[in-house]
């Protein structure tokens, strides 16, 4: 058994495994469009024989937590030939990594998992995912008569257009505005050009740039044939703008018989929906995001701290022995600094707990609950309350 980085020469090979576990298999090798969105230099395999049967990649993204932005190790494509499953290769991949992750100052990590259980294994803790709402497009009907400011303007780009001021504003605006939110802008260009494919943006902008945008397809329901439209992501600056994407899309009522919109779990659909019947369905992702703390002071720095105050905490992580420790966690009623120290902790956590305070998973009540913080008497909950209350992720770049 061989464990590196795969060449270039042989994505082909990685993508036919990852075919065989993740989609329908199809006789022949993989095509340039199945292999130009991800770099090698990302992608980890077991050899054994000479021939892939293990894989993962460790996408290099920046992601927002709690409106931070920080560097993010996005984990995908983890796969295995079934022949050689339950040997440890997934195991040995993740070790690898995990290395991967310190030397590359990634302090955050996030999957997307098979199953729950097994990524617990590795100290992933499941958060959130966001949610779909399908609805009559006439549920939008009175935003066509909405007065907007005479300066704004819309704009459409389509897949030949320059996206560039569409992406960085998505950069900005997203991580300011939506926990969790994966920067189209820090991606791999092939990876970049996926998100884009068979899409539109809508944006609109003003002389001074852009203050909302939404990427969507057009698409036809096979079962009906009519014409429904998925919005994949919506950010948005000011409530003008937000209305004028609602109006645009309001104008498609004739023709375009439905709307299934992406949204942050905990949003309030009825807000911008005229009539509640028109509410058809809304549904949540089938498997939440799960993730990590690679780094305890880069997981921890920044972040917002109303509350000025100061915790010790004892860190314990089987997996990545440079987390081990104690670490003194300080606000000066604004952001969070940790520094590693010698000292007596006040509580003691695992690092299942640590990930759960800092991405907000889970109240921190019943972070304690579940034993994932221990030792608390010393620490009122109320301020653990204040600087890490829960939050719902929210990206639509997938991975």
């Amino acid at each position: 058994m061989i464990l590196r980085k795969i060449t270039e020469a042989e994505k082909t090979e990685y993508i036919l495994l990852s075919r065989y576990a993740f989609g329908e298999w199809k006789d022949g090798d993989a095509k340039d469009d199945e292999i130009a969105w991800f770099d090698p230099e990302t992608a980890w395999a077991v050899f054994v024989d000479g021939k892939i049967e293990s894989s993962t990649i460790n996408h290099r993204m920046v992601q927002s937590v709690r409106g931070v932005p920080k560097k993010m190790g996005a984990i995908g494509n983890v796969a295995t030939n079934p022949i050689h499953r339950r040997k440890g290769f997934v195991r040995e991949l993740f070790k690898h990594v995990f290395d991967e992750m310190h030397e590359l100052q990634m302090p955050v990590s996030m999957l997307s998992p098979f199953k729950r259980t097994y990524y617990e294994m590795f100290g992933y803790v499941a958060a959130s995912r966001g949610m779909e709402i399908e609805f009559d497009t006439r549920g939008l009907v009175h935003y066509i008569n909405t007065e907007l400011p005479e300066d704004i303007e819309m704009v459409q780009l389509d897949f030949h257009d320059d996206w560039t001021e569409y992406i960085d504003y998505c950069h900005t605006q997203g991580i300011r505005q939506h926990h969790g939110y994966v920067s189209p802008k820090i991606l791999p260009e092939g990876f970049r050009q996926e998100l884009r494919k068979d899409r539109i943006a809508i944006v609109v902008r003003d002389e001074q740039g852009i203050r909302g945008s939404a990427i969507y397809a057009k698409k036809r329901d096979e079962t009906t044939g009519f014409a429904y439209f998925r919005i994949l992501d919506f950010v948005y600056s000011d409530r003008p703008a937000r209305d004028a994407i609602l109006q645009f899309f309001a104008r498609h009522f004739e023709n375009v018989g439905r709307i299934r919109m992406h949204l942050p779990y905990g949003v309030n659909p009825f807000e911008f929906l005229i009539d509640p019947q028109m509410l058809i369905q809304s549904k949540l992702g089938s498997n939440p995001w799960m993730v990590r703390v690679m780094d305890v002071a880069g997981a921890l720095n920044d972040l917002p701290a109303p509350t000025a105050g100061r915790l010790v905490i004892g860190v314990t992580d089987p997996l990545c022995a440079w987390n081990n420790g104690t670490w003194v966690v300080e606000s000066d009623g604004k952001k969070l600094q940790a520094t590693a120290a010698k000292m007596i902790p006040d509580i003691e956590m695992d690092i299942r707990g640590l990930s759960s305070l800092v991405y907000g998973a889970l109240d921190p009540d019943e972070i304690i609950y579940r034993g994932m913080i221990r030792n608390t008497d010393a620490c009122p909950s109320k301020l653990l309350k204040s600087w890490f209350p829960k939050e719902y992720i929210y990206t639509f770049v997938h991975f």
